[in-house]
Parts: C-alpha cells; sequence; structure tokens
C-alpha cells in the first residue's frame, strides 16, 4: 500500500501521527446516509470519538484476523468502506488516537495484514500516551506481537523526494518500526515500558533477539 500523503514522515522512520490539527470532529465517510434534498446528494456524516476511553467490544480486537470490531456498536467505521485507498487519509482526518485505533481496527478485520496491524499498535500506543490506561498498553503491545509473529516480513511504503525532485516510495520492514516504537520511541509516542531494558526482556519473551545498537533489527530464537 502506497502512503501518498505528503506529511507521512517517520520520527527517524516512524510515522508521525500528530501530524496536522484537525479541528473538525465530524468526518464524512462512505457509508448510507440522507439525501441532500436539494441536489440528491448523499450526505454521510458519522460523529468520532474524540476521547482516550478504550473499551473492547472482544478481547482480540483489532488483533490478528479477529473481526468483532466490526459488530462492535461504539465503532464510527463498522460500517465504513475502509480500504487501501482511503485509509491513510481518514487515518489523518481522525481526531483522536481512539478514533485512529476504531479505524486500523476496521482496516484489520477487513483486510489482515502486517501494515494495518502495525498502526493499530501505534494508535494504542498513542491513545496509552493519553489515557494511561493499562488496557490500551497491554493491547499495543499484542498488536505489535501479531506483526512479528505473523507478518515478519511484511512492510509499509514511505514516500521521499529523490535527488532532483523525483518522489518515490520506498518499503520498509514493519519489525523494524515495531522495534523503535517500544524500545526507543520518538515523541510524541509513549514508552510502553520504564526503561528500553524492560523492551529488550520482552522481545525475548517473545522468542526474538532484537539488535539495538547496530542493525535495529530482530532475529527470530526459533
Amino acid at each position: 500500500m502506497k502512503n501518498t500523503v505528503k506529511d507521512n514522515a517517520l520520527f527517524t522512520v516512524v510515522r508521525i501521527w500528530h501530524s496536522m490539527i484537525v479541528t473538525v470532529f465530524v468526518v464524512t465517510l462512505t457509508a448510507c446516509g440522507e439525501v441532500d434534498e436539494n441536489d440528491g446528494t448523499v450526505i454521510n456524516s458519522i460523529e468520532l470519538p474524540t476521547d482516550s476511553a478504550l473499551t473492547l467490544y472482544c478481547p482480540d480486537a483489532g488483533i490478528g484476523g479477529e473481526s468483532c470490531i466490526l459488530n462492535d456498536p461504539d465503532n464510527p467505521y463498522a460500517t465504513t468502506s475502509v480500504n487501501d485507498l482511503n485509509k491513510f487519509e481518514l487515518s489523518d482526518a481522525a481526531p483522536s488516537a481512539k478514533a485512529r485505533f476504531y479505524l486500523w481496527a476496521t482496516a484489520q478485520a477487513m483486510s489482515p495484514r502486517g501494515e494495518n496491524q502495525f498502526y493499530v499498535g501505534g494508535a494504542l500506543q498513542d491513545m496509552y500516551g493519553d489515557s494511561g490506561s493499562d488496557l490500551a498498553r497491554e493491547q499495543a503491545l499484542r498488536a505489535y506481537r501479531s506483526v512479528l509473529d505473523n507478518y515478519y516480513y511484511s512492510v509499509t511504503f514511505f514516500e521521499a523526494t529523490w535527488v532532483g525532485g523525483d518522489e518515490i516510495f520506498y518499503p520498509f520492514p514493519l519489525r523494524k518500526l515495531v522495534g523503535q516504537n517500544m524500545h526507543s520511541p520518538s515523541a510524541p509516542l509513549t514508552s510502553l515500558f520504564d526503561n528500553p531494558a524492560e523492551a529488550l526482556q520482552q522481545f525475548g519473551l517473545w522468542g526474538y533477539t532484537y539488535d539495538d545498537a547496530v542493525t535495529k533489527d530482530f532475529t527470530p530464537n526459533f
């Protein structure tokens, strides 16, 4: 999936969640809606959450191929067509980390893949920073582990301007982004651990060794 939004930079190589300030909290989405009596245009407005209180419709919401998020009555994207063409645009328009969690969990339920799973984890980590919720922290860790266990070789694409002004899209391994977000996250992400050594220990418990000094990459211990 090509992430074509111009300001999708990395914190070194991690997507900046707060790259734009969104002041409109009602976003038009593709879904069934009312018809404007003046011109027959279908108008669809769904109010997106702006709070940081996480509740899970089922324990595995947003993880792997679990699709229960599509039945969650609190999910504003449940009846929205979330796909590879619009998911980054919808993410940038989301007014809160909670809204982004619902968005990416919906994308993951509709199309399980590493890219969607990673951004579920990023939204939950961001949500943890907003609320201090242990539930958000634990679910973020589960999402990141799912990237390593289920989508180890998956990549996401970032935009760069080549010498001469040409724009290119280059792939970057999602596992490396997981390593950075867990071991040495950059602002505005809040660390999931009190110190980086705890992240290394967690990787070991999951069955991975993380080289934090040179390659910033994982080696499976199995």
